[in-house]
């Protein structure tokens, strides 16, 4: 038992043959921790024991659910097409067990609308005809890829058709509700483009937007499999566009209930001094899985939350992030005239129950977005209606709990994990939620002030209820002229220096550098202990190169805290994922053990084990 988790008692019940578990992501392509084997009659079972035995917070719910994107669907009837206008008919009169394949190397150009197929069973295929060439799934597409794919693209300036509008999605634009339904679609092998125009907002849509108000969980899209596909905007800083100044690019919205975006590349959206994402979720049921893929620009990399919901009340469940690249483009930092405004690599204004592990984030700065280079944001933030007029208005109050950030590999930013367990902007009239159990754990995290001059801490907290920061390496380094050392935490109050953080707290068995920070001092008993209020545990931690009146207080502060002289002295590996055996630091349970995080191929797309789920929150079974 490790904070009060009970990691006995398995209970199965037979099921018809044996489950294969494969920790890897190649094969079936289901996500195969344990707990997602619903299929034989497994079912998950709290086993948190009270805090009398326990921990000071309570852990985090897993997503209960994931999608089967096990390849690849029964078809029934296969309709080739050629030409644009086969391609749309082939998608008006879609029935589920058709295959539509396209022709590889064919750019098929205009705004293809999908239809709610007909018939009871089965999936509606659209792949390129040269399917056999791609790579099998499990391994991510990329640009090289483009000859064996077909090009589904929206059009060009001048072209005919909507250049603005998306290449493909569903009937977005109707006031019929049916419309919004679509499901039961895999891509396969698509190249969703952006036409050569210096304004296109979406490359793809699949969302009951323009009936927000109306939508029931029941008439969202759902059922969307993306299977190595690659989606993309132009190059806003070599292309020249026949129509203006490059403006925007945007994204993929993929508001999909049962939706799963896996081994595909997602690159060269932007917005010029102007804000877009690569991936959005506006709201909706889940579950939603994104797996295996390069997620590369936006302003953010994907987001979730923060603009008109599809009905009130909704906070997206059940969110699986693994496995993925997020990047921004390094010549985004300094590109001008063009600017393409960046955040941060991910960002939740709303949801629960989200895995986010074994994922790189590379590049995050402040340029034009006001977050001062995090590359993670989760600050819940409550959407209401007001100047689109919506009929019925649409209330959203965000939350964002249950979360899970572990085993993952941060570098080249500005600082780690902004977060607050309340929207400091709700407004007076809406009663809203407190977030809740946020435990980021075993994660490498390597920032300069190269990316954010003057950062204050690399996991900026405020307002938290159970939040647990455990076994985590960071590394804040200060290489910029007229930088800013950061500490490895910084809370913030906003009221006054007496004022809580948050309630039940954890910081125990870190490895950083610079100590902790608050917004009225920098002594750690401040911060970790006095500034909480239920349960508290900070111990174990290991700080590195302090001096002075930092180096002092941390001297006093014991819990049992280690020092090292400095950086070197802590004795990393050369990646830094773990300590060397040869570090008498080793072997303490102190800092991250990513032996088993495999960095190129998380950066290749190539299959690679997952690393275990934290005990805190490893799933029991009856």
């Amino acid at each position: 038992m490790e904070g009060g988790i009970l990691t006995c008692c398995i209970h199965l019940r037979k099921p018809k043959q044996t489950p294969k578990v494969d920790y890897s992501l190649s094969h079936s392509r289901q996500l195969v921790d344990i707990y997602h084997m619903t299929k034989y009659h497994l079912f998950l079972i709290s086993a948190t024991l009270g805090a009398s035995l326990a921990s000071a917070v309570t852990y985090p719910a897993l997503p209960v659910s994931t999608v089967n994107v096990t390849c690849c669907p029964i078809v029934n009837r296969t309709v080739a097409v050629h030409t644009a206008a086969d391609l749309q008919a082939a998608l008006s009169t879609a029935r589920l067990g058709d295959e539509i394949v396209l022709d590889a190397g064919k750019t098929y150009e205009g705004n293809f609308i999908v239809a709610v197929p007909t018939g009871f069973s089965g999936w509606v295929t659209v792949r390129t005809s040269a399917v056999s060439s791609l790579p099998q799934p499990g391994t991510r597409v990329g640009p090289g890829n483009m000859a064996q794919m077909a090009k589904i693209m929206s059009p060009n300036s001048g072209d005919p058709g909507v250049p603005s509008y998306p290449a493909i999605g569903n009937n977005y634009l109707s006031s019929t509700l049916s419309d919004m339904g679509v499901h039961h679609y895999r891509f396969i092998g698509i190249e969703f483009a952006t036409g050569l125009t210096a304004v296109n907002f979406h490359v793809m849509l699949f969302s009951a937007y323009n009936l927000s108000g109306q939508v029931s969980p029941s008439s969202m899209p759902h059922d969307i499999i993306i299977d190595r596909c690659l989606v993309h905007g132009n190059d806003p800083i070599a292309t020249v566009f026949p129509d203006g100044v490059a403006a925007f690019n945007g994204s993929a919205v993929f508001d999909v209930a049962n939706g799963a975006i896996i081994d595909s590349t997602l690159y060269n959206l932007w917005g010029n001094r102007l804000e877009t994402q690569v991936i959005t979720c506006q709201g909706g049921p889940g579950p939603r899985l994104i797996q295996n893929n390069e997620i590369s620009g936006g302003t953010e990399g994907f987001m979730c939350g923060g603009s008109v919901p599809p009905y009130p009340g909704i906070v997206t469940t059940d969110i699986t992030v693994v496995h993925n690249y997020f990047n921004h483009p390094p010549a985004w930092q300094t590109s001008t005239p063009v600017i393409p405004y960046v955040k941060n690599l991910f960002e939740l204004k709303s949801g629960k129950r989200v895995r986010i592990t074994d994922n790189v984030f590379e590049g995050s700065w402040d340029r034009g977005g006001g977050q001062r280079g995090y590359a993670i944001t989760l600050v819940p933030r409550t959407w209401q209606d007001s100047g689109y007029g919506l009929v019925p208005e649409v209330l959203a109050v965000g939350e964002v709990s249950d979360i899970l950030v572990a085993n993952n590999v941060v570098r080249n930013v500005g600082q780690f994990i902004s977060t607050q367990g309340n929207d400091d902007e709700c407004p007076t009239s809406v009663g809203c939620k407190q977030s809740a159990r946020m435990l980021i754990v075993n994660n490498l995290v390597v920032s300069d002030t190269t990316y954010y001059l003057s950062p204050t801490g690399e996991i900026n907290i405020a307002m938290e209820q159970d939040l647990s920061v455990k076994r985590n390496t960071i590394l804040a380094h200060n290489t910029a002229a007229g930088g800013q050392l950061a500490g490895s935490l910084y809370g913030n109050r906003s009221y006054s220096c007496n004022a809580p953080f948050g309630a039940n707290f954890e910081w125990s068995y870190n490895i950083s550098l610079n100590g902790v920070e608050g917004d009225c001092t920098w002594d750690p008993e401040n911060i970790l202990v006095n500034s909480w209020t239920g349960s508290n545990s900070v111990t174990s931690n290991l700080v590195a190169g302090l001096s002075g009146t930092i180096g002092a207080y941390w001297n006093a502060f014991g819990h049992q805290t280690k020092f090292a002289a400095s950086e070197v002295a802590l004795g990393l590996s050369s990646d830094d994922h773990t300590l060397l055996s040869s570090s008498q630091y080793f072997g303490q349970g102190i800092g991250a053990n990513l032996a088993c995080f495999n960095e190129a191929a998380i950066k290749a797309g190539t299959p690679s084990p997952l690393c275990a789920l934290p005990s805190e929150v490893a799933p029991v079974w009856r």
